[in-house]
């Protein structure tokens, strides 16, 4: 406000010097006066502006007297708040001040201050601190200059301090021109603070009555069960914890509890992240395993008529919020995550009980027929879209294990025929029946005061009542087991078990009458008579599909739930945590010499969902490997049962846990509220004992120091007996085996596979004899000093040209680059690669890391489509170098944390770290940052590349492309991408002969010509860390590595198009694809072209130079010189879009869903690119087969509707700003944020990216205006036949293309 309206300097005249608010410094520079390399910083020194060049006096920039500086200093400061900064007056020829200069400039330039040192010192911007111990920052004095200035004179100006006058003269002008806005502001702001006042005394006299009422229940007896005075006054424990019992854990002390005293119980914890933001989630105790036989489906139909049917839901949307809600077997959970404050620009208030009145509708459903019949249809297009070949696994999975119990018949998806069928009273009775306050739990966590919550959850809350007696009407349907789970927690399903573990140990955990308890109902139901339990193997189930793309085994024991709540039960959890570690790095550290597996993972996780602990094998492999697969599998569990672990890999995984708990802690202020209230949940329902952070780590680490080898293969025994050591007469055995594959292999072959093959396997497996596991190296370093050095290079920072931004002059050269605004600071290497360094504490000793260079597979070959995608595989999946073992490397990334993913993308090539800034290993000398940048020169420098690491990616890859054969999503989005870009090879995945044509050879080739260039190297680094400590590490590990130089890195063509698609309009029948299935689904999908992720087209003009000239066309809008340089902005096509993207989805949504009622779900997204000119939009919406064309022809209707005059509406932009900008602030808290959005901000490949571009998104999505999304919509053009169509069906008896060539039904 004051930069725009005060953009004024005080003349040595005393009278005032306007200057056009277009006006911008394009960059500042401070210059040696002498052309000496010298130590100190610039003193003498200029300013020089726009290219022309001002002396400034030294006793500006060394001033001997404090006082005078300190009044410099708070003058400056008080200036700079109305826009003027300093006094600048014209030189004459004698030096004298001569008053006199300014136009207005019409043509802005994009911002960029920045202050550089002279001759060798670093680029910084305005407000930084001088990092460099050998740049001391000046004393005293204050240099700035005013946002807005331009001159007609290039002469010489000298900057002074400005005089009693001119100061007495400047803010007399401003009182006289602001004096009525500021009595008025003043008369407000009384009336606002005696409104405030009495706020304050009225919550004051509350809070004293509140406190009255809780000494009398106190005195009462106190406890989560006392009463309090009359009414619903809320009743919790005392606050102060109660002494501990030997052993046993603490609760965090911040956490809240209480019930209503109709039975409702709620749980608050404050957690200030992210900062202003709270979750609220209820928990209804009831899920699909309540259902009766005649109700199946009806939670989750309940779940969308209580909470998407909502009006008070609905009051939420444009908030900021985001509200939702999921059905599982043992409960139905609505939440919402909101700000605490909504500022809509007129007023603020609390979004509290904004969100508890939803939850409260929640509670108090009526069900109308108008929001029944709309949720129905819902429900009935989720069904289609969730009816996936991974979900149909799921439920063979679950059908199996749990075929003694309700699960096995309760999925929460429901039973269509039911769905259709059931009547508004039916609905409601379901709804009376479990919603009631007593099986309700409401959680409340975020940036909250829990006094002020309880006050609203009581008002809101304390009046609902139970309508019907729900244990009455259950225990009369005479459908559940008389003894169940759910007798032992409301938190559990009522379900029985088949326990698979010894009956001593499961009556540590569980009544007797609940270790052989039966559900009759359900076992006649699923036809089970008698079962025999003395075999070593349950029958395998076997499913076989053929829409299958591999090969998967599933392997479980069901076991009591053990709840954590003291140092035994922890010691138990954190040995069982090391024993599955160990046996999981086995399998992928191991056995991948001899790549069995695509994907294997042994667990045990705590479920109550199913009311028990699941032990679980789960493995993917190629249809031709699945008996090894199995063998193989079977044989290390056995090893892990009968020999253990070895005291090395005891030390290693003890080191991991406390590591992992200690960054826990560090990190306990910075928890996001969204993942704390799941682990609240979860706690509660497991009867776990919840600790602060920082306890958790004391006992944790008093835990792990007292565990013994001798304990732990106890519990390795433990984990695997029902493979290592089954006693079926005991119970020891599998609660259940399934394998299922497709029914034709990838040759055409019908693949066989049978319930005696699969037992037969195991029962082989299980009486071969297994030797101990032997020990493999794990280096505490991959590199010595003498490694370091052998390289040749000298490791050193060097001068190199900063990239500014377009319109603004080049820089000269500088040693580094330090941004002001967000902290980066940006340095050369030697070699020419680009380091990008950023500290972080907002997460404690945590880093992340990304390599990034150009290229990907815009660079593949015609003759090699797919090179780069398998190289990066490879690379993944390969790590020996020198004197090391792969599987050597892979344990010392597990010693310390380290995770790594390597990428092609379309025009890039990326690595991305993430670990811990700590000690890791044995010993604790090599850091997790450390191991990283270890790790990262290896990538760079010296990785070797492996055969059966190419096998295991080549085989990966076969899986990837299987997958959209049979995936109807998947070939969908293939097909519209295809379609877009002419089935341009380098957009399209491989096929299987492709695949089989690329060589190791060709692998090695394509990637390493693409890391051939140091200088294309870009490398980002954001950590817990000092600036000093991430440029010694870049020295050490990168500068060392010696210069390697090609031919530059080619222009990118654009993104291919199809004519009839650009030019429209395209009246040619809708592309269809079809793929057989024995159950029905369909798809639909519209595409085109758009920009790429910087608003450039693919003839390379940009989306605010195309709005431009259609905003000067169009008679209803205007076009102004702050319109053109708001659109001239880097960053302006991005934010523009994201919006757009928002508005879109919202009104599809609208139209789509809620008014035609034809679909669950329709998106809208760009697919963009950073290098490559011009993206392309997809628009995808699920439904069924009979109303696919509707759906299709719905979303061109809600596209269409945003093109039309005033079609886009000013809420909706406000809306999409808000959840932007909310995603925004969370973002910018995260390592990975920064690393991804620093990467190529050094790099020429992508000019527009820059560092001030980086940090100035929020302003940019801020100055958006409806104006501008409705010109995007007009541009997007998507009336005249230039967007393309999709159907994609699958069912009985439909076509089935062929696999190299899908067949479409009609061409564009």
């Amino acid at each position: 406000f004051f930069s725009g309206l005060f953009s004024s300097v005080v003349l040595p005249s005393g009278r005032m010097m306007q200057t056009h608010p277009s006006t911008r410094i394009s960059h500042m520079r401070l210059i040696s006066a002498s052309d000496e390399a010298s130590t100190r910083l610039l003193t003498p020194h200029t300013i020089e502006i726009d290219g022309d060049t001002f002396a400034i006096p030294d006793y500006l920039a060394k001033n001997p007297h404090p006082w005078i500086s300190k009044g410099q200093v708070a003058l400056g400061l008080i200036v700079a708040l109305v826009g003027g900064y300093a006094v600048l007056s014209h030189a004459g020829a004698g030096g004298e001040p001569a008053a006199l200069f300014s136009q207005p400039v019409s043509a802005a330039r994009p911002s960029l201050a920045q202050a550089q040192m002279a001759p060798r010192g670093i680029l910084r911007t305005p407000g930084a601190e001088i990092m460099s111990p050998s740049h001391p920052a000046p004393r005293g004095g204050l240099v700035a200059v005013p946002p807005y200035v331009h001159h007609t004179q290039p002469e010489r100006l000298v900057a002074r301090p400005a005089s009693l006058a001119e100061v007495t003269g400047f803010f007399s002008w401003l009182w006289g021109y602001l004096q009525t806005p500021v009595l008025i502001w003043c008369a407000f702001s009384a009336l606002r603070i005696a409104w405030n006042v009495a706020q304050v005394v009225q919550q004051i006299m509350q809070q004293r009555k509140m406190q009255k009422e809780l000494q009398l229940a106190m005195q009462g007896g106190g406890g989560a069960g006392a009463s309090a005075s009359a009414g619903n006054s809320i009743t919790r424990p005392v606050k102060e914890r109660p002494p501990l019992a030997p052993g046993q854990l603490p609760v965090s002390p911040d956490i809240h509890y209480g019930t209503l005293k109709n039975g409702m119980r709620y749980v608050i914890l404050p957690n200030a992240t992210p900062t202003g933001k709270f979750e609220a989630h209820l928990e209804v105790l009831s899920g699909s395993a309540h259902e009766l036989e005649h109700q199946q489906g009806m939670a989750h139909l309940l779940e969308h008529v209580a909470w998407m049917g909502s009006p008070k839901r609905q009051a939420m949307s444009g908030t900021g919020s985001k509200a939702n809600a999921y059905t599982d077997f043992h409960h139905t959970v609505f939440y919402a995550s909101c700000p605490c404050v909504l500022d809509d620009g007129r007023q603020r208030k609390s979004m509290l009980p904004l969100a508890f009145n939803a939850l409260v509708d929640v509670m108090s459903t009526t069900v109308t027929s108008g929001r029944l019949e709309k949720e129905r249809a819902v429900v009935l297009s989720e069904a289609s879209m969730v009816n996936t070949m991974e979900y149909r696994v799921e439920i063979q999975i679950l059908s199996a294990l749990h075929r003694e119990n309700r699960i096995s018949r309760r999925f929460p998806i429901g039973l269509i025929p039911m769905i259709k069928s059931w009547t508004m009273a039916e609905v409601q009775q379901y709804h009376d029946t479990h919603y009631q306050p007593k099986n309700a739990i409401l959680y409340v966590v975020g940036d909250v005061n829990p006094a002020e919550v309880e006050k609203v959850i009581n008002q809101k809350f304390g009046g609902l009542k139970a309508s019907l007696d729900q244990e009455k009407l259950l225990k009369d349907a005479g459908e559940y087991p008389d003894v169940s789970m759910r007798n032992m927690s409301p938190h559990f399903p009522p379900v029985v078990h088949n326990w698979s573990t010894k009956e001593e140990l499961s009556l540590n955990h569980l009544p007797a009458e609940q270790v052989h308890a039966k559900d009759s109902y359900v076992l006649e139901a699923n036809g089970i008579v008698t079962e025999d339990t003395n075999t070593v193997l349950p029958e395998p189930t076997i499913f076989q599909h053929e829409l299958m793309q591999s090969f998967s085994f599933h392997l479980f024991a069901k076991r009591p739930i053990e709840p954590v709540v003291d140092v035994t039960s922890l010691k138990r959890e954190l040995m069982r945590k090391i024993a599955i570690a160990s046996l999981q790095i086995r399998f992928n550290v191991v056995q991948r010499n001899d790549p069995l597996f695509i994907s294997v993972e042994f667990n045990q996780t705590n479920w109550p969902r199913e009311g028990c602990a699941v032990c679980s094998l789960d493995l993917n492999a190629d249809v031709s490997r699945w008996q090894d697969a199995i063998r193989g599998a079977v044989l290390e569990i056995r090893r892990l049962g009968e020999h253990g672990i070895s005291a090395s890999e005891l030390a290693r995984y003890k080191t991991a846990i406390l590591s992992e708990s200690v960054m826990l802690a560090a990190q306990a202020d910075q928890l996001e509220s969204e993942h704390v209230v799941q682990w609240l949940m979860e706690a509660t329902a497991c009867g776990h004992t919840f600790m602060h952070p920082e306890e958790s780590l004391e006992y944790t680490r008093t835990a792990i120091e007292s565990i013994t080898l001798e304990e732990v293969n106890g519990i390795c025994k433990e984990l695997s007996e029902h493979l290592s050591h089954p006693v079926p007469e005991a119970g020891i055995r599998p609660s259940a085996i399934i394998a299922c594959g497709p029914a034709i292999d990838r040759n055409g072959q019908p693949f066989k596979l049978t319930a005696e093959a699969v037992s037969g396997l195991i029962q082989d497996a299980i009486a071969e004899e297994v030797v101990p596991m032997h020990d493999i190296e794990v280096p505490e370093s991959l590199f010595t000093a003498e490694d370091l050095a052998a390289g040749g290079a000298e490791p050193q920072f060097v001068e190199f040209e900063p990239k500014a931004p377009a319109g603004v002059p080049p820089q000269p050269p500088t040693l580094g680059v330090y941004d002001g605004v967000s902290g980066v600071m940006q340095r050369r290497l030697g070699n020419g690669i680009a380091v990008n360094l950023k500290t972080m504490n907002t997460e404690p000793q945590r880093g992340n890391i990304r390599l990034s260079v150009p290229g990907g597979r815009a660079l593949e070959a015609a003759d090699l489509p797919g090179v780069m995608t398998l190289g990066a595989r490879t690379m993944q999946e390969c790590g020996g170098f020198g004197r090391f073992s792969r599987e050597s490397v892979e344990l010392f990334c597990i010693d310390h944390l380290l995770m790594v993913e390597i990428l092609s993308h379309q025009d890039m090539f990326t690595v991305d770290f993430v670990f811990p800034t700590t000690p890791g290993g044995a010993t604790g000398e090599v850091t997790g940052l450390e191991a990283a940048m270890q790790v990262l020169r290896v990538i760079v420098n010296h990785l070797e590349w492996e055969e059966d690491g190419f096998e295991r990616a080549r085989q990966a890859l076969h899986q990837s492309y299987q997958s959209i054969l049979k995936n109807l999503d998947l070939r969908c989005q293939e097909e519209v991408i295809s379609t877009l870009t002419d089935g341009n090879y380098q957009f399209c995945h491989p096929t299987h002969a492709q695949i089989d044509a690329i060589t190791l050879t060709d692998v090695k080739e394509a990637v390493g010509k693409m890391f051939g260039n140091t200088p294309d190297i870009e490398i980002s680094i954001s950590a817990d860390a000092s600036i000093e400590e991430l440029e010694a590490l870049s020295l050490k590990y990168l500068g060392t590595i010696p210069p390697r130089s090609t031919e530059p890195m080619p222009a990118l063509p654009p993104v291919p198009h199809v004519d009839e698609l650009v030019q429209g309009p395209n009246n040619n029948k809708a592309i269809e694809v079809l793929l057989n299935d024995t159950d029905e689904r369909a798809m639909g999908y519209l595409g085109g072209y758009a920009p790429n992720h910087w608003g450039i087209d693919r003839n390379g003009k940009s989306l605010g130079d195309a709005l431009n000239e259609l905003a000067e066309k169009d008679a209803l809008n205007s076009l102004s010189d702050a319109d053109v340089t708001r659109r001239a902005h880097p960053l302006f096509g991005r934010a523009v879009q994201a919006i757009f993207r928002e508005v879109a989805t919202r009104r599809l949504f609208s139209i789509v869903r809620e008014e035609r009622q034809l679909t669950y779900d329709a998106t809208f997204m760009f697919q963009g690119f950073e290098r490559i000119n011009g993206g392309m939009y997809m628009v995808s919406v699920t439904t069924s087969p009979e109303q696919a064309q509707q759906a299709v022809q719905a979303c061109k209707e809600a596209l269409n509707s945003l093109t039309v005059p005033f079609g886009i509406t000013s809420e909706s932009i406000q809306a999409a700003k808000r959840t932007l900008l909310n995603n925004y602030e969370a973002d910018i808290t995260t390592n990975k944020y920064w690393v991804e959005v620093l990467a190529r901000t050094q790099l020429d490949a992508n000019p527009a990216k820059t560092l001030n571009a980086v940090h100035e998104y929020r302003d940019v999505v801020q100055s958006v205006t409806v104006s501008d999304v409705q010109l995007l919509a007009e541009y997007m053009d998507f009336k005249n036949g230039t967007t393309m169509a999709l159907t994609g069906i699958s069912g009985p008896n439909v076509e089935e293309p062929t696999e190299e060539a899908p067949v479409v039904g009609a061409g564009i």
